[in-house]
């Protein structure tokens, strides 16, 4: 089964947006070598830009779960987390499939 994640941050004033878009494409990079890991899209709000919104698709949870806990990506998440303008927002989900016409 397919697992679809969401991510969306929303940083405070303080943060280096620069910095924060590095770690970004860093954990991105890290990502695409993680089992399970089919594709990752970041994106940077064009009505606000201190927020960042990460789509991936995955094969299983426990895939995900095994990249949560992964050494560099806790240690990024760990240094930018005081700096959360807001509570990161983390979703899961699996795709809906439209099922065939009826005859």
């Amino acid at each position: 089964m397919t697992i679809l994640v969401y991510l969306r941050f929303s940083l405070a004033e303080t943060a280096d947006l620069d910095e924060f878009r590095g770690d970004l494409w860093a954990m991105a990079e890290l990502a695409e070598e993680q089992p399970g890991h089919h594709w990752s899209e970041v994106g940077q709000s064009i009505q606000d830009p201190s927020v960042f919104v990460i789509a991936s698709e995955w094969d299983t949870v426990d895939d995900v779960r095994a990249w949560e806990h992964e050494d560099r990506h806790v240690e990024i998440q760990h240094t930018w987390e005081p700096l959360f303008r807001e509570p990161l927002v983390h979703q899961r989900f699996t795709p809906w499939e439209r099922p065939p016409p009826s005859p």
